[in-house]
């Protein structure tokens, strides 16, 4: 059975292999839920999704990445540090870090691995729930938008800026932020299991106008997926010098997908 952490997104077995729980708790601070005051049709919207974050953690311990707490140290970079594009320098630049108790949590976390008693394995898998609720709670990675538009886009990539529908070369353009933290993961920084890729849905609406599933679309424009026709335009986003973050181009996006899947399938 293994060891399961306290919230059951976790489990820990007697040869040390992490694998994912089944567990749908997701738990929201007051302050963040504050922070974010939802109406009757919004919900509260990560741009990276609360269950590709889930994943990153356990492939995290897969036997090819040498150095989990490198990892959990780039997605906590990634979800929790704000980021913004500057116009004037053409460059991303970040702010207001606060990086709650991660710090302590991922420290604790290398303290900890590998853990050679049920009682350390199960403050292990109980601090890899705690780091998992610090990345949700991120500001920088959430927003309000439309409940009906992220209940579609499932566990896809959420697009948090206005993108750009080239009809004439048949792609879309995402945003400079958008771009920065796609680029980062397909480089691999933050590793994504096999069978497990990161994706942004495409479609066309009823009246032929091509769209790319983001919670930020209009609630008005919102059609269910029965509605709409599978569209095979490109994504393409910015890329960036690592070392200036700097834009220097662009790329074509790997895991574009016309259509989500069924709702009962997510």
């Amino acid at each position: 059975m293994g060891i399961q952490s306290k919230n059951g997104h976790f489990i820990l077995t007697g040869d040390n292999r992490l694998t994912l729980g089944n567990s749908k708790v997701r738990i929201f601070k007051p302050a963040v839920l504050a922070m974010f005051p939802c109406q009757n049709d919004e919900d509260l919207c990560h741009r990276i999704s609360f269950q590709t974050m889930k994943e990153v953690i356990g492939f995290a311990f897969d036997p090819s990445i040498e150095n989990p707490f490198t990892v959990f140290k780039n997605l906590r970079d990634l979800v929790m540090i704000h980021k913004g594009w500057n116009e004037v320098t053409r460059q991303i630049e970040y702010w207001n870090s606060d990086l709650g108790d991660t710090e302590a949590i991922v420290e604790e976390l290398c303290q900890l691995w590998p853990p050679r008693t049920p009682e350390l394995s199960q403050n292990f898998v109980d601090l890899l729930d705690d780091l998992l609720m610090e990345l949700n709670n991120a500001p920088a990675n959430l927003r309000r938008g439309s409940a009906n538009w992220n209940h579609s886009i499932g566990n896809a990539f959420d697009p948090a800026e206005a993108y750009v529908v080239d009809e004439e070369n048949m792609r879309f353009q995402l945003g400079y932020v958008d771009g920065f933290i796609l680029q980062i993961i397909e480089n691999g920084f933050i590793p994504i299991g096999s069978g497990k890729e990161m994706c942004i849905y495409t479609g066309f609406h009823s009246d032929g106008s091509p769209f790319v599933y983001s919670s930020q679309n209009p609630e008005n424009e919102f059609e269910p997926v029965d509605n709409v026709g599978p569209c095979d335009f490109q994504i393409v986003y910015p890329v960036f010098d690592l070392d200036t973050w700097k834009s220097i181009g662009e790329r074509t996006f790997s895991g574009t997908i016309a259509l989500p899947p069924d709702p009962e399938e997510q």
